[in-house]
């Protein structure tokens, strides 16, 4: 994400095309695949398509947060939006102190 949002700003800083097109072949020299690949759909304008049915989301959640199933749908039509249920409800990742000193 940090390499991501590094070609966003580098983009944005300059209306020359030349740089422009440098800092995407930077960028795509280096990056990993699986988020070139998100680069693309999200420079490209092209709207990112659901790639998990949301009723999967929810029984990950479940089973991830220890939450019941029950409870997950009831927070969720109480909020009203999926992402920010499960925002809410699944506990953040532990992290050690070396990999808390690489970010």
């Amino acid at each position: 994400m940090k390499q991501f949002t590094a070609l966003y700003l580098r983009l944005d800083a300059t209306t020359k095309t030349n740089d422009k097109v440098s800092a995407m072949r930077d960028y795509f020299a280096q990056a990993p695949p699986e988020d070139a690949c998100w680069a693309v759909a999200v420079l490209s304008g092209k709207g990112i398509t659901r790639s998990v049915r949301s009723g999967l989301l929810r029984k990950w959640a479940a089973e991830v947060s220890g939450y019941e199933p029950w409870l997950i749908e009831r927070c969720y039509r109480v909020v009203g939006d999926l992402s920010e249920t499960l925002a809410l409800l699944i506990p953040l990742p532990e992290y050690s102190e070396s990999e808390q000193a690489d970010e």
